[in-house]
């Protein structure tokens, strides 16, 4: 449905509070014809994404089972950093060693157990720089569990003396012989040269389950700490810490997705590739899971029945979740587009150099709903300046934060994703 406004809005084709785009393409001889439509068609299904770079990325740890996705299982592999010139671990008597991870976040029911396992890596990890790690790739590591299969159910709310929630993950007395290849005063190289890092995953659970965040760069809280004696003085007990340097240690996420283990529509659209039932719901799932393709099909033909001298003031893409489970799944804090150039490539929306406050895709907890601003990849379709070959959506941030979301789709009149349209057309 169309409506003429009694107003007249002016337009700027790059600075752009939305009232104000195009004012540059007008004349005084040009006549005016504000307009609006919310019926734009949009076809869009969810598939399988690729995977994602996860490098330097803050890590996640975890087993869950969610009852829409599935299964997701997420860990990390990681080297470490001496914090001074070492003892004489060769000689001295260790008493234990535990891995402290600060937490920083968590997603699921944390009062599942979880076993989390630890397991030293079988080959050195690269700090060449430009060297990327991708989220389904593990490095090769020993078959030994260091943590013995240490199960805990996370608390990421329960703070302890340092003001944070810490993870403490005891690894056996196999991780002696790696310190014993240190002798007093040994560098960080040779720290490289002995001991390439530790690679930590949690076991697959059968049900519930979370994913909890690693601040794992905090490193007066995070770190591999050593409980150890001096043979010449056993009564006391000494402490010496390795951690993990931000901009100088490798580290990066890992994970793994079952979805035979989803709901029978999430498998029908997203494994089996029936894209009809995008117009039921629709879905985004980060750490390499899940995306949606969006693509506005008859915008030539609306070109077409308006007239060629059509100006978009805005165009804002409206989506709204339908999940009932907002409690133990929450939705993301934003989420993320990128258009198909002409030549099939994937690049950044042009609306997104305006900022954040106009581009926005931030999720409104209030109406459980993401907006877009895409008025220039509009405009840009329309005038011709750039093929119509569709969007992804997906989770900002996916290499490294845990929430997935499920929306309406195109058929649902209420709640449904749709463009909503404020353009000009100008007569000659």
């Amino acid at each position: 449905m169309t409506f003429v406004f009694c107003a007249v809005l002016a337009f700027a084709s790059c600075s752009k509070s939305p009232e104000n785009i195009g004012v540059d393409f007008q004349s005084d001889e040009d006549y005016i014809d504000l307009k609006y439509t919310d019926t734009v068609a949009i076809e869009c299904y969810s598939t399988i994404a690729d995977s994602i770079s996860t490098t330097n990325v803050s890590p996640l740890l975890g087993s869950m089972v969610d009852p829409v996705f599935g299964l997701t299982n997420a860990g990390f592999c990681t080297q470490f950093h001496i914090s001074s010139t070492t003892p004489a671990f060769n000689t001295a008597i260790i008493d234990s060693v535990v891995l402290r991870l600060s937490l920083s976040g968590y997603y699921g029911d944390t009062m599942t157990m979880q076993t989390i396992n630890a397991y030293e890596l079988a080959d050195s990890l690269s700090s060449t720089e430009g060297y990327k790690y991708y989220s389904n790739t593990t490095a090769n590591h020993k078959t030994t569990d260091l943590a013995e299969a240490f199960q805990t159910a996370p608390r990421p709310k329960t703070k302890d003396t340092t003001g944070t929630a810490i993870l403490r993950i005891p690894l056996s007395h196999e991780f002696d012989t790696i310190l014993r290849k240190l002798n007093a005063n040994s560098t960080n190289d040779d720290l490289r040269a002995k001991f390439y890092g530790l690679y930590i995953t949690a076991t697959t659970v059968s049900s519930n389950g979370c994913i909890v965040g690693i601040n794992l760069t905090d490193n007066e809280k995070s770190m591999l700490r050593v409980y150890y004696r001096d043979p010449e003085n056993i009564n006391k007990t000494l402490t010496y810490d390795f951690y993990v340097v931000k901009g100088t240690d490798t580290y990066f996420n890992t994970f793994s997705h079952d979805y035979t283990l989803g709901s029978p529509d999430f498998q029908q659209q997203v494994i089996n590739g029936d894209t009809s039932l995008g117009r039921q719901e629709i879905y985004v799932q980060p750490m390499g899971g899940v995306k949606t393709f969006l693509k506005m099909p008859n915008i030539d033909k609306w070109k077409a029945d308006e007239g060629e001298h059509i100006v978009i003031n805005e165009a804002r893409l409206v989506m709204k979740g339908i999940a009932t489970d907002t409690a133990i799944y929450k939705a993301p804090s934003s989420l993320a587009l990128m258009m198909v150039d002409d030549d099939g490539s994937i690049v950044s929306m042009p609306d997104i150099s305006e900022g954040s406050s106009y581009y926005s895709g931030t999720y409104n907890s209030d109406n459980n709903t993401v907006m877009f601003r895409i008025s220039e990849y509009f405009q840009n379709i329309v005038s011709g300046k750039k093929q119509n070959k569709g969007i992804w959506l997906s989770v900002s941030g996916a290499s490294y934060v845990p929430n997935r979301w499920i929306m309406a789709g195109s058929d649902d009149e209420n709640n449904g994703i749709h463009l909503e349209v404020k353009y000009s057309t100008l007569g000659e």
